[in-house]
């Protein structure tokens, strides 16, 4: 029976969570107030996962992951992030986190998110003995639209990794997590179009809606497939998905989850490469071990950059609309400093804006801020002075309000 340890120093949380995990039977639920009570439960105590709050006093959940990876790399750990601290939590995600969920997603993501993770860690390994002997290993697949597939590729993956690479346990996993967003969104968003506002997650009537809306459209797009190339060699390992869909449209590149950016995100931390092609259909994940000269897999860019998007054509980055005068506001630059007409590109209330001042750049599929001039900006009424800015949130520059309303790259 697994034991969940859940790290959070709000007792009405950790009860919260443990009320969500406890309706899966086969877990066993422990607490901890902060991360120096974490390490002592996992002392004292057989914890096979950790799932920890990343604010806490004493010692946070990303001082929490940095010392698990030192001292039980065996045990993977679920951040969970609140608003405005998506920076913090990518770097929790270098420093070893498995994945992440952001506190609002909480009652839809957490026990899927849970659950993907154990299955990922119990995953056979019969495999090993032999694979230690390969040099490379080759598998090309041409996949119908079912989703049953994916954990027959990742198995393989992390077989593979096992037997071939020097990655640890934790490591293969973060690395058949980065492959499953792939290939979700290559079938949901790419082959089966299906827009970034369904969710396989939520409500019983949701998913239902979810799943009869998949049926539907696997009877539309039959036709097509998902082509899936691994590369294993002695220096790394290398995974081509590609959909047969209309190409890069910011609706197609959307984490299944329903939680905008969360896929990419996740992708680019835990490989080393994510290089989409010129029209967006195809993904290259790489993650690489031996970089030496001899090395069959080449380095290749972290992401498909901003310029990248804009020469597909003129694409509307995102759209600011001003709650005071309703004037929408398009966005086609990567990076726009707004503000006061005489010195910005652009303008966000065309009077009265005066010192009120902020930052937007765009990079690999999200919009993030940073504020300028002493200017108080507010995501979602809360003060925070950078970060990323979510399709839907609610930004307050100085003593004006707007609605943010754009598609993420994924």
């Amino acid at each position: 029976m697994p034991n969940i340890l859940v790290v959070d120093d709000s007792a009405v949380d950790r009860l919260l969570f443990d009320g969500m995990l406890s309706k899966v039977e086969e877990y066993t639920v422990v607490h901890a107030g902060d991360g120096k009570q974490a390490l002592e439960k996992i002392e004292e105590w057989q914890v096979d996962l950790v799932v920890t709050d990343l604010q806490m006093p004493e010692m946070d959940g990303l001082d929490l992951v940095k010392t698990m990876r030192k001292s039980h790399p065996q045990i993977p750990a679920i951040l969970v992030t609140g608003v405005g601290s998506e920076e913090i939590a990518t770097e929790a995600l270098n420093a070893g986190a498995a994945s992440y969920v952001p506190k609002s997603k909480t009652a839809e993501l957490l026990v899927p998110t849970v659950q993907n993770v154990m299955a990922m860690m119990h995953a056979e390994h019969s495999l090993e003995r032999l694979l230690k002997k390969a040099t490379e290993s080759r598998f090309e697949f041409k996949l119908e639209n079912d989703e049953t597939y994916f954990s027959a590729i990742i198995d393989l993956a992390a077989n593979l990794l096992e037997g071939m690479s020097p990655l640890d346990q934790i490591e293969r996993l973060r690395v058949g997590i980065a492959i499953e967003h792939a290939l979700s969104n290559a079938l949901y968003r790419g082959n089966l179009e299906i827009a970034s506002h369904h969710s396989v997650y939520g409500s019983k009537r949701k998913a239902e809606e979810f799943a009869e809306l998949v049926k539907d459209r696997q009877k539309q797009f039959a036709a097509r497939k998902i082509n899936v190339c691994l590369n294993m060699t002695t220096d790394g390992l290398e995974c081509v998905i590609k959909d047969q869909g209309p190409g890069f449209k910011p609706e197609h590149q959307t984490s299944i989850d329903g939680n905008v950016g969360r896929g990419l995100i996740l992708m680019q931390t835990f490989m080393d490469e994510v290089v989409f092609n010129r029209i967006g259909n195809e993904v290259r994940l790489c993650r690489i071990w031996n970089r030496g000269p001899g090395a069959s897999v080449p380095q290749k860019e972290k992401s498909v950059s901003a310029d990248d998007l804009l020469q597909l054509g003129s694409i509307n980055l995102g759209v600011f609309i001003c709650k005071e005068t309703g004037l929408a506001i398009e966005l086609f630059k990567p990076k726009q400093v707004v503000g006061r007409l005489s010195t910005c590109h652009i303008v966000l209330n065309d009077h009265g804006v005066d010192r009120h001042h902020c930052q937007l750049t765009f990079r690999n599929g999200l919009w993030s801020f940073k504020a300028m001039k002493d200017c108080p900006v507010l995501i979602n009424g809360q003060a925070a002075a950078g970060g990323m800015v979510m399709p839907g949130d609610k930004m307050k520059i100085g003593n004006h309000e707007y609605q943010i309303d754009y598609e993420a790259a994924i």
